[in-house]
Protein backbone atom coordinates (compact mmCIF):
# COMPACT_ATOMS: atom_id res chain seq x y z
CA UNK A 1 0.00 0.00 0.00
CA UNK A 2 0.96 3.48 -0.72
CA UNK A 3 1.65 6.02 2.06
CA UNK A 4 -1.44 7.81 0.81
CA UNK A 5 -3.68 5.34 2.26
CA UNK A 6 -2.20 5.05 5.29
CA UNK A 7 -4.33 8.46 7.12
CA UNK A 8 -7.61 6.90 5.80
CA UNK A 9 -6.74 4.00 7.54
CA UNK A 10 -6.12 5.19 10.75
CA UNK A 11 -9.33 7.58 11.05
CA UNK A 12 -11.06 4.29 9.73
CA UNK A 13 -9.42 2.37 12.13
CA UNK A 14 -10.30 4.65 14.81
CA UNK A 15 -13.94 5.41 13.45
CA UNK A 16 -14.69 1.31 14.39
CA UNK A 17 -12.94 1.87 17.71
CA UNK A 18 -15.62 4.52 18.57
CA UNK A 19 -18.58 2.32 17.19
CA UNK A 20 -17.58 -0.21 19.55
CA UNK A 21 -17.93 2.39 22.63
CA UNK A 22 -21.35 4.23 21.07
CA UNK A 23 -22.68 0.29 20.66
CA UNK A 24 -21.84 -0.59 23.83
CA UNK A 25 -22.82 2.27 25.84
CA UNK A 26 -26.31 2.07 23.72
CA UNK A 27 -26.62 -1.49 24.67
CA UNK A 28 -26.24 -1.18 28.54
CA UNK A 29 -27.22 2.52 28.98
CA UNK A 30 -30.64 2.60 27.55
CA UNK A 31 -33.15 0.15 28.50
CA UNK A 32 -35.27 -0.33 25.94
CA UNK A 33 -35.11 -2.95 23.13
CA UNK A 34 -34.95 -1.49 19.64
CA UNK A 35 -31.61 0.44 21.66
CA UNK A 36 -30.20 -3.18 22.93
CA UNK A 37 -30.89 -4.56 19.04
CA UNK A 38 -29.38 -1.50 17.14
CA UNK A 39 -26.39 -1.49 19.74
CA UNK A 40 -25.66 -4.81 19.31
CA UNK A 41 -25.65 -4.52 15.37
CA UNK A 42 -23.27 -1.34 15.76
CA UNK A 43 -20.72 -3.50 17.58
CA UNK A 44 -21.04 -6.16 15.16
CA UNK A 45 -20.43 -3.90 12.04
CA UNK A 46 -17.59 -2.08 14.06
CA UNK A 47 -16.03 -5.44 15.35
CA UNK A 48 -16.14 -7.08 11.56
CA UNK A 49 -14.53 -3.32 10.50
CA UNK A 50 -12.21 -3.12 13.52
CA UNK A 51 -10.66 -6.97 12.42
CA UNK A 52 -10.57 -5.52 8.49
CA UNK A 53 -8.52 -1.97 9.54
CA UNK A 54 -6.23 -3.36 12.01
CA UNK A 55 -4.68 -6.29 9.07
CA UNK A 56 -4.47 -3.30 6.96
CA UNK A 57 -2.51 -1.35 8.89
CA UNK A 58 -1.02 -4.69 10.13
CA UNK A 59 0.43 -5.58 6.18
CA UNK A 60 2.38 -1.92 6.32
CA UNK A 61 4.61 -2.17 9.26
Amino acid sequence: MSACTRPWIVCADRVSLAGMASGLALMLLCSSAWAFRAGFFVVLVSTAAQILFSHLRGSER
